[in-house]
């Protein structure tokens, strides 16, 4: 018996294992199929404005600074702003992104290596969370396979709309309609992200259900990085562990709450370095531009608009305590404690006053339902239609899920023929690049007008931009104001031209993120239906800077000026030219050789 038990459970590891490589290979699939439908002397990068605009002007960016040796990673533009050790975002992401581009000695390589072995392992993370819940393990594989493609499945469950069924239809055969990439081939949420919320989840399980301490300690640990990866995860997890701990106090379960407490103060400790850092970004003057900038409803209502979310959350709560009460009193609460949590976050202007991008909070809610409804059909299934665990039943289910799993590769193989082009920038900036890489020194300021040219120079060279990326930025609304008036005065732009510029919402997304939404009511980022537009005093007031005399010297390092003809003409800018070639003028401010052969 022994063998055979040992032979069972060597022929499960090979499982997950050979899932895993299945499951990262499908991930990373894309950046192979990409080049075979690229054309001659298109060069492929795995991150571009085009592909991803969040990976570009974002989460690439910083990973860059990272793996430039940026640390902690501040501000990913601003020369001025490189230095002042506060970090207007989480820091753990482009640590673990930018640290794994110095391993392998690329950061392009990093991108694409993190699309194999990042899926990998949160399936694997995954398996051994829906095994602990459930002690089945064909459930916790099919289970984990499933969500990793589909992580909306449990909200999805009744389709409430056919726009809902045909999303769901749309994520389990993406080959039909809009094909796009995998949900966990974008960094760093949730492909980062996931390798810390998961082991939240396991580790405070493992400590609720065993006394050693180990486990304790682990799960305090695991919730008090999530401070580091994502602020919708540790809020979340932090209001679970409340309902938990509220939950067994009223159960007169004082052991799991005194586990709770333990949890959640070591969670604290862990977090104090971010805590630091927070009470250093409050202090300065301009955090409450940072604060706009991430994008915030303002409001003490309820939001009643989220009905379906709180209906949904009903109807699990009283199915899970309807099926395990009085037979598993635990493992009743945890999950409970996490689906009664959207009520909570949903509504955190209630106490608040404000709640950030709400809509987020709709993600950190797929993985507690995902479970919650895998540990139910597991339950069900045992009980009710045990013919479900036989040897010809289970051959059915390992049959679905390989056809579930050719269906998604056939989806990455229709998305690459499609989307091809957008992996790509064109032949006369990418010649640009490389000559500044070439030709300029590392670190000097290039100024630029166009947000996909800016977020291309932090990319592709070594070059910071004179213009931020605003939401990754600690530059006040004032100095980003200040910096767009120089570079349009050195430019040569028209005032027509100008106000264009600033009144493009394009151009404000870029530099300002969310600060000039026109709306910020309760549901304004629900409704999506929200535009961007500057007040026109504000872009009167610059307007009027615009017509005045430049000061010089001007307060900020500038060492280049890049034009071309993204912004529907290239304008002549202030300095000696030193490149000109297809539409592209690099102009340098300080003592250059002239124009030559090789920058022509």
């Amino acid at each position: 018996m022994k063998g055979v038990f040992l032979k069972q459970a060597l022929y499960r590891e090979w499982v997950v294992l050979l899932m895993a490589l299945l499951i990262g290979g499908i991930h990373v699939s894309h950046h192979v199929l990409l080049r075979t439908y690229l054309t001659t002397g298109q060069i492929y990068h795995p991150i571009t404005f085009e592909a991803s605009y969040d990976e570009a002007a974002g989460y690439g960016s910083r990973a860059k600074a990272f793996y430039t040796g940026q640390f902690p990673v501040v501000d990913t533009a601003l020369l001025e702003h490189e230095k002042d050790r506060i970090s207007p975002m989480p820091p753990l992401n482009p640590i673990v992104m930018g640290g794994l581009g110095r391993i392998l000695g690329s950061l392009d390589r990093a991108f694409i290596v993190s699309d194999f072995l990042f899926p990998a392992l949160i399936f694997i993370f995954l398996y051994i969370l829906l095994f602990e819940l459930t002690g089945r393990k064909t459930f916790s594989i099919v289970g984990a396979a499933v969500f990793m493609f589909v992580p909306r499945f449990a909200l999805a469950i009744p389709p409430l709309s056919m726009s809902g069924a045909h999303e769901l239809f749309r994520d389990i055969v993406p080959s039909i309609g809009k094909v796009d990439e995998l949900y966990f081939s974008r960094f760093d949420y949730p492909q980062i992200t996931y390798l810390f919320y998961i082991p939240a989840f396991f580790f405070i399980l493992r400590a609720l259900k065993r006394d050693a301490y180990v486990w304790t300690l682990s799960a305090g640990v695991s919730f008090g990085l999530l401070f580091y990866t994502y602020f919708y995860d540790w809020a979340y997890m932090l209001t679970a562990l409340v309902f938990m701990c509220v939950f067994f106090i009223l159960g007169k379960r004082y052991n799991y709450a005194q586990k709770i407490f333990a949890i959640t103060g070591i969670g604290f400790l862990v977090s104090v370095p971010y805590w630091i850092n927070f009470v250093y970004l409050h202090a300065l003057p301009q955090y409450s531009d940072l604060i706009r900038r991430s994008g915030v409803e303002i409001s003490r209502s309820f939001r009643f608009r989220a009905w379906t979310t709180y209906v949904r959350s009903i109807g699990f709560v009283g199915m899970v305590v309807l099926l395990f009460r009085r037979n598993d009193y635990m493992h009743t609460i945890y999950l409970v404690a996490f689906l009664l949590s959207p009520f909570i976050v949903l509504n955190m202007q209630v106490f608040a006053g404000f709640n950030p991008q709400p809509d987020h909070w709709h993600r950190v809610q797929f993985l507690p339902f995902f479970l919650a409804m895998i540990v139910m059909v597991a339950w069900i299934c045992k009980r009710y239609v045990p013919s479900l665990f036989s040897k010809n039943a289970k051959r059915a289910v390992w049959t679905i899920l390989v056809l579930f799993l050719g269906l998604q590769f056939h989806g990455q193989i229709a998305m690459s023929r499609i989307r091809a082009p957008a992996y790509t920038i064109d032949a006369s900036h990418e010649k640009s690049y490389a000559w500044l890489i070439k030709h300029t020194p590392a670190g000097s300021v290039v100024g630029a007008l166009s947000p996909i040219t800016n977020i291309e120079l932090i990319l592709y060279t070594h070059n910071h931009s004179f213009l931020p990326t605003g939401l990754h930025s600690l530059a006040s609304n004032e100095e980003i104001w200040d910096r767009v008036v120089i570079l349009g005065k050195l430019f040569g732009m028209r005032e027509e031209n100008f106000i264009w510029y600033v009144n493009a919402e394009r151009n404000l997304n870029f530099l300002f993120h969310n600060v000039y939404r026109s709306d910020l009511s309760l549901d304004s980022f629900m409704r999506g239906d929200t535009s961007l537009q500057a007040p026109e005093e504000i872009i009167q007031s610059n307007v009027k800077r615009f017509k005045m005399p430049i000061a010089f010297p001007i307060p900020y390092t500038l060492d280049y000026l890049y034009t071309d003809e993204r912004l529907g003409e290239n304008m002549s800018a202030t300095g000696t030219v030193v490149y000109s070639d297809n539409g592209i003028t690099i102009y340098s401010l300080r003592a250059y050789p002239p124009l030559n052969d090789e920058t022509r």
